[in-house]
């Protein structure tokens, strides 16, 4: 089972570029708690608390492939229930809050608050993708944007502070697992993936020409490297 977890204002559709291009194994892409179709969870929302939500025991052992928070939730997940979690693919993500993130996610948690879910994806858009757009990327952009604009503003807002909590940095050394880190050439700060890297033992890849929608940007170029992980798993 491939499990699969989008980041903060996306939907389970994140996902639907790339689902055809993985293996033929059951595919199951959620949407997180207070996006999409599913309700939010009560105050204190914690990236912890998320993955909690989200754990079912039922779907047996899986692979986890999180993109940004939820990336973060499959950190969460893998070590909440570690006997069922085969392999981690870690997509534009980080082990633990950074400079940055103390410092924006506050400001863009105000922003959901007080002008809305557009207002934050106008502020976030230049962000998302590469400086030049790939070719194919229409598809990225808009859904981006058609997700964003209809996120919920406290869900928006509580999840850009629940980030602000989250700390994995001492906790992922003890998971023995496969993962894989996979980042934009044009996110940023290479160190935090690199770091997620190291922590987990193993190596990040970095997919050129794109940004922090990565997977949805090189959907090809992403399922180039996870496909063949996979089969470690």
């Amino acid at each position: 089972m491939l499990l699969l977890i989008h980041g903060i204002g996306s939907t389970r559709a994140f996902w639907d570029p790339v689902v055809p291009l993985l293996p033929d194994a059951e595919c199951r892409a959620i949407d997180v708690p207070g996006f999409g179709a599913a309700p939010a969870i009560d105050a204190p929302v914690t990236v912890a608390r998320l993955a909690e939500a989200v754990d079912d025991p039922s779907l047996g052992p899986v692979v986890i492939i999180g993109h940004s928070l939820g990336g973060m939730i499959a950190q969460e997940l893998a070590l909440l229930a570690p006997d069922r979690v085969h392999g981690l693919v870690l997509c534009n993500t980080i082990p633990g809050v950074t400079d940055g993130a103390r410092e924006f996610n506050p400001v863009l948690a105000t922003l959901a608050e007080t002008d809305g879910s557009d207002a934050v994806a106008d502020a976030l858009l230049p962000a998302m993708l590469g400086p030049k757009a790939l070719e194919g990327t229409e598809h990225a952009r808009e859904r981006f944007l058609a997700d964003m604009r209809a996120a919920d503003p406290p869900s928006l807002a509580a999840a850009f502070r629940a980030v602000v909590t989250f700390d994995a940095r001492d906790r992922l050394p003890t998971l023995d697992l496969p993962a894989l880190v996979v980042a934009g050439q044009h996110e940023g700060n290479d160190d935090d993936q690199r770091e997620l890297a190291d922590l987990l033992g193993t190596r990040c890849v970095f997919l050129p020409g794109t940004s922090h929608l990565a997977p949805a940007e090189a959907p090809t170029a992403f399922a180039a490297h996870v496909v063949p992980f996979l089969s470690r798993c």
